[in-house]
């Protein structure tokens, strides 16, 4: 593919999700467009990291409220990333769905009285892909992603992906970009699903997950639309 002398490469980090399915369905036929193109867009599976991006080079990437992705992760790995993907779960996982059928019961697990239950659900926590995942995984530390703030190009929330990304597609200069409207193009979880979490839970999870709330600080800090 040949581009102009004054593209830039921009890359998008893919952090589990985020609605990054949805992103990457939109944006995937944006080169076709070459001459002309202010950004290379260059779109990355999960096990890209903002380290594989040489510096001087731009990103992007979607976040999610910490607790709403553990739910979403939580369903998508007990229906194994059906209907679109068929992804086998590991005899970790297997363990896991078989003494936790919702998000709330491996949450209050986490306080749970019984020291067999706890166990179980802080092994479930680090075991369940997409659950176990932390934003630093993609990010490193404090230190290195305050480094890359000059690469930093754009951050949009899953809570309002419609509209972020317009935004997105209007910097990019990809007008005609459209959010896929199909569920199963986007990845989403089935509407249907039992998402209730207890007061308990809910705390449980903000203690489990205090390191993502501090993530989403910073990129509030670093990234001002």
């Amino acid at each position: 593919m040949v581009y102009s002398k004054n593209t830039q490469k921009i890359h998008f980090i893919h952090i589990g999700k985020t609605g990054g399915t949805a992103v990457k369905y939109a944006l995937q036929d944006y080169n076709a467009t070459v001459l002309g193109c202010r950004y290379e867009i260059i779109l990355h599976n999960h096990n890209f990291k903002l380290k594989d991006i040489p510096i001087g080079e731009k990103f992007f990437f979607f976040v999610r409220e910490p607790i709403d992705r553990f739910i979403s992760g939580f369903y998508s790995r007990k229906r194994q990333g059906r209907p679109k993907y068929d992804s086998p779960w590991s005899e970790s996982e297997e363990k896991a769905f078989s003494y936790f059928d919702t998000p709330n019961t491996l949450a209050k697990a986490l306080t749970s009285i019984s020291p067999i239950k706890r166990k179980r659900a802080k092994n479930a926590m680090r075991n369940i892909s997409h659950v176990n995942s932390s934003y630093w995984d993609w990010f490193e530390n404090e230190k290195y992603f305050t480094k890359r703030k000059n690469d930093l190009f754009f951050v949009g929330r899953q809570s309002c992906l419609e509209i972020d990304f317009e935004v997105l597609k209007n910097k990019l200069g990809s007008e005609n970009a459209k959010l896929p409207k199909s569920k199963i193009d986007a990845h989403k979880n089935p509407n249907n699903l039992d998402k209730y979490l207890t007061e308990e839970s809910i705390k449980n999870l903000k203690k489990w997950l205090h390191k993502e709330y501090l993530f989403l600080k910073m990129c509030d800090n670093l990234y001002a639309k």
